[in-house]
């Protein structure tokens, strides 16, 4: 236990001193993010309130003053309660502030009964970086589903791809 007080104590010091315009620390980093996602989805059309669930992968930017910026692609099923099961998927950009807040702008295309329908979606976000809770709309323009409220969660593991 002493050894684990003590290197965390040797970290923290390291850090406090370090200074970046010496190379000694930087903030400034790229990270992939993988995870799962799970929601629900409500106040639309069709069906009743609705589960989904299914996977998150982003490629995030951190800068120096902690705001963070990336692309990011999600993989969801949705139950549709009543009605048959869709694959929905949502291709966009994020951004935000440190650990704290920030927002998604996605294409979002949706595979249901036969058809694949068209639309965006705006949603935001609260992070620690490895959890997020996050809701939104989404618009699905070429469908007769015009709408959705959907609010979910994100669970990520982060790998460091470099600075």
């Amino acid at each position: 236990m002493r050894a684990w007080v003590a290197a965390v104590l040797a970290v923290t010091t390291w850090c406090a001193t370090a200074r970046a315009d010496k190379g000694d620390f930087k903030i400034e980093s790229d990270w992939w993010k993988l995870g799962l996602s799970t929601g629900g989805v409500f106040a639309r059309d069709r069906g009743d309130a609705t589960f989904t669930i299914g996977a998150v992968a982003t490629r995030v930017h951190l800068r120096e003053d902690f705001r963070w910026y990336g692309a990011r692609f999600q993989l969801v099923a949705d139950t549709n309660g009543s009605a048959p099961t869709a694959a929905r998927w949502l291709v966009g950009a994020e951004a935000g502030v440190g650990m704290g807040y920030g927002a998604i702008v996605s294409y979002t295309g949706e595979h249901y009964t036969g058809r694949t329908d068209h639309g965006v979606a705006v949603h935001a976000k609260l992070t620690t970086g490895l959890v997020a809770v996050y809701t939104g709309v989404i618009a699905m323009v070429t469908s007769p589903d015009v709408y959705g409220i959907d609010v979910g969660l994100e669970l990520k593991i982060p790998v460091w791809s470099g600075y």
